[in-house]
Order: structure tokens, then sequence, then C-alpha cells
């Protein structure tokens, strides 16, 4: 049975889940089904998963599509032993929305290395950014953190029962304006992913890259009449996605 990634198409910061989170599963290759909860309830079988994503803030930020019933189901199905990713600190209710008042972060920090997510990295090593990073609130409750931002917690670890939880502030370090989906916080993602499911769990971990050679693509277009890029809409009808 696949990880369920829960969205909220009703609510603008779906844009998360779908131009940050899913195309790092995809990436990673992890499968997963998406479910919908403007439209859809969470299933019966919900327990039986190796893993939840909450896939952005915001999920049921009124009560009125998974309320208090589908919070209970989904803590429920933790303590059971389903992992949960959560880029919504608040979807089980832990504490309040608040307003977030502190300036936007200029670096992200590793506040524990001694963990297996963070395992590869420093303790204390600082990732600077490229922009600033609002860095909204993340509840404590006896959870560990692993990183900060401008000295706020940015992803903190727990476990509930059986269940292990893995909490992001945010995703949206990985937006290029801030510090990138390939800058160094891409396998601090994949390994709470990883830490946080039931075993067993599967997933590529290599991505499908092909490296391609293209030379002389700088010009007008030669002799041939072909624009410089030429190669690059010739790969995608053949199924790559090249990056350029």
């Amino acid at each position: 049975m696949h990880p369920l990634v829960l969205i909220n198409s009703g609510v603008p910061t779906v844009s998360d889940a779908l131009q940050i989170v899913l195309p790092y599963l995809e990436h990673f290759g992890v499968p997963y089904d998406v479910l919908d909860v403007l439209h859809q309830p969470l299933p019966p079988d919900l327990a039986e998963r190796p893993l939840a994503i909450v896939a952005h803030r915001n999920l049921d930020a009124r009560g009125r599509r998974l309320g208090a019933a589908g919070r209970q189901m989904l803590r429920e199905a933790v303590e059971r032993g389903m992992g949960l990713v959560s880029f919504d600190p608040h979807v089980l209710g832990d504490a309040a929305e608040t307003p977030n008042a502190a300036p936007p972060a200029e670096a992200i920090g590793v506040a524990d290395n001694g963990h297996p997510i963070s395992a590869r990295h420093a303790s204390g090593e600082t990732l600077a950014l490229v922009g600033p990073l609002p860095v909204p609130p993340l509840p404590l409750d006896g959870d560990t953190v692993l990183l900060t931002a401008g000295g706020r917690p940015l992803l903190a670890t727990r476990t509930l029962g059986r269940g292990r939880m893995v909490r992001w502030a945010t995703p949206r370090w990985a937006q290029t304006r801030v510090l990138g989906p390939l800058a160094g916080l891409d396998d601090i993602l994949w390994r709470a992913v990883v830490w946080a499911a039931r075993r067993p769990f599967v997933l590529r971990g290599l991505a499908p890259l092909v490296a391609m050679r293209v030379d002389d693509v700088a010009g007008s277009g030669g002799r041939w009449g072909q624009t410089p890029l030429y190669w690059a809409r010739a790969a995608r009808r053949h199924g790559f996605r090249p990056w350029l």
C-alpha cells in the first residue's frame, strides 16, 4: 500500500504541494496516492498505510474538512505505527495557528546531527540563503529540533505511540529564490520520509538521470536553420526533461 499524500485544493497553500513536495516525491521515486480533503474523507484503511504526507500548510484551517474526527483518525493511525511527514505543523490540532511576526530568516542551521535524518551534516552547519525565508511558528511538544531558520525551529521530530512524526515549518526553502531544491537540504527531506515511514518501505533513491553532451548550442541556428535549443525539444518528445 502506497503512502498517502493529503492536499486541500481549495486553499492557496496547495501550491507548495504541487510545486515543491510532489516533484520531490517523484524525483526520489516514492510511490504515492493523493487524497484531496476538499472532496474526499480520510480512507478507513488509513492506519494500514506506511506513511501519510500532509503536503502544505492550512490543510484544514477552518476545521470543515478533517474536523475533530478526522484529526483524531490521523492521530490514531500514527499511534498505531503509520509515519507522518507534515508541512502543516497544526494538522493534529497540537496548537492553534499564530501570526508570524518574526523577520524572515537569512540562513538555515543544523541544530542536531545525532539523528538519522541530519546525520550527513555537521552540527552547527549553516546554509546561507539567497533570499529571505518567512518561518511560520512550529509548536513543540517534546520534539527534537533538527533544523533552525533564523534561530526558529524549521524541522522537528517526535514519536507518537508506535509511529514517528516529522514536522516542517515550511517547505519554501526549496524555492530557487530562497535556497533551491538541490542546494543542501534534499537529503534531509528524503531521509525524513524514510525515517518516519513504517517498515518495510521502498523508494528508488537514485533519480533516473541521463548525462547528455551537446556541442555548439549557441548562435542563431546556422546552416541547418534550427534554433540553438532544438535538441531540448527533441529530448522532450522522447520523454526526457532537460534541466537547463
